[in-house]
């Protein structure tokens, strides 16, 4: 197996896996972005700041916040006054939030183990240490680059 092999399906699998994910979500009213909003949302927990949400999400601010007013609007998010902070808001999903993470949570669980049926957990060992080792070695590089 050779580098470019491992780098090029490394990256290939997720789109992949978020393309089935994505039809799937789609009968829940979801796009890809509310989605990954919600999911991010509800993982982070309840009363998340807007900036740790766009930092997760790796989205500037100003592109969350069109996100975030659709899922708003839809209701199934509030934003608050961040009690910390009084310059910034943060973010609670509302009881229509919350049932449709759990669904889309549930959709994409589903969707990861369809896709690994039949991995033996010897090879998932295996790729958590090559990946384990990779990730190590790439926070060495970006330290060294001022990353």
């Amino acid at each position: 197996m050779s580098v470019d092999w491992f780098f090029e399906h490394a990256l290939l699998l997720p789109r992949r896996a978020r393309a089935v994910i994505n039809a799937r979500v789609e009968n829940l009213g979801l796009t890809n972005a509310t989605s990954r909003t919600l999911y991010f949302l509800g993982r982070l927990g309840d009363g998340v700041r807007v900036k740790d949400l766009a930092e997760a999400l790796e989205l500037e601010r100003p592109s969350l916040a069109a996100l975030l007013d659709r899922l708003e609007e839809g209701g199934f998010v509030q934003r608050r006054e961040d009690t910390a902070d009084r310059r910034g808001k943060t973010l609670h999903l509302t009881a229509r939030g919350r049932a449709i993470f759990h669904q889309a949570d549930d959709l994409v669980r589903e969707v990861r183990q369809e896709i690994l049926a039949g991995v033996a957990p010897e090879d998932f060992a295996a790729c958590r240490r090559v990946f384990d080792r990779a990730f190590a070695n790439l926070e060495k590089l970006r330290a060294g680059e001022g990353a």
